[in-house]
């Protein structure tokens, strides 16, 4: 199992993929601020916690988040097959540790991206403005997180935020490998993370909060409880999809190659 996780690790982290997805996301959240890049000069009643907390409520090009951090893995299980790779992996790997891989993997990558793009955008406005600032900023006022701000530190609070925008990525980036294996077109795999966090955001809201995806992504005060009940739900919570996906990522694999063997 760890040679099958080694081996996809070396595939899409040592990769431009990878790489690009970084600087594409720390893009997407520095666009985002559109009309305020204008005041960034000049500002001296912002932060960059007040900053990355706008970009995530109405930010224009944060969800491209979704479509960047799902680009590194998402159309993998499709290559493999149009490669013609999957019988080989399939045989050395089988298909139980291929699946895991492919889903821890692409988890990682998801994570790893999205964090590496926020502290890239940090870095980069904290040239111009405070990280944080209690005078300017309501951010402590968040019973769930923006304690971190105080307690902690405010690099701990967007590392955490990211860390939870992250998880819904991977989320999405799973749904887009086990579409794959059900249908098999390259651009609809691509972007499904993109419009399916578009489809499933809105179709949810109507829902109670803590079921919401909107509010488990941005990390809303969804349960008003401390910051480790609301953490470990959205942590069991994106757990817990993901592992249906995979179950059923198993299941089409298995098809698939039964429909191989009677051909």
């Amino acid at each position: 199992m760890i040679g099958v996780i080694k081996s996809d690790f070396y595939r899409f982290f040592i990769n431009k993929k990878f790489f690009f997805s970084l600087v594409a996301i720390f893009a997407s959240f520095f666009l985002s601020l559109e009309n305020e890049m204008i005041n960034l000069l000049h500002s001296t009643d912002v932060d960059v916690v007040s900053y990355f907390d706008f970009v995530l409520e109405t930010g224009a090009f944060r969800n491209l988040v979704f479509f960047f951090s799902g680009a590194v893995c998402s159309a993998s299980f499709y290559d493999d097959m149009i490669n013609k790779n999957i019988n080989s992996i399939l045989i050395r790997a089988g298909i139980r540790k291929y699946a895991i891989s492919r889903f821890i993997i692409s988890e990682l990558a998801c994570i790893c991206s999205v964090i590496c793009g926020v502290m890239i955008f940090t870095a980069v406005l904290s040239f111009f403005v405070p990280v944080y600032d209690q005078n300017c900023s309501d951010t402590a006022m968040d019973f769930s997180f923006g304690v971190l701000v105080n307690t902690t530190s405010p690099l701990v609070y967007l590392i955490v935020k990211s860390f939870n925008l992250a998880l819904c990525c991977s989320f999405f980036t799973h749904l887009a490998i086990t579409v794959s294996s059900i249908y098999m077109d390259k651009l609809f795999t691509l972007t499904s993370p993109f419009f399916g966090w578009y489809f499933l955001s809105e179709v949810t809201d109507v829902l109670p909060v803590n079921l919401r995806i909107r509010a488990l992504a941005y990390s809303y005060n969804i349960m008003n409880q401390k910051f480790l009940i609301t953490e470990s739900y959205i942590l069991v919570f994106w757990t817990v999809l993901s592992v249906l996906l995979l179950i059923s990522f198993e299941k089409n694999i298995n098809r698939r190659m039964e429909k191989s063997i009677d051909k």
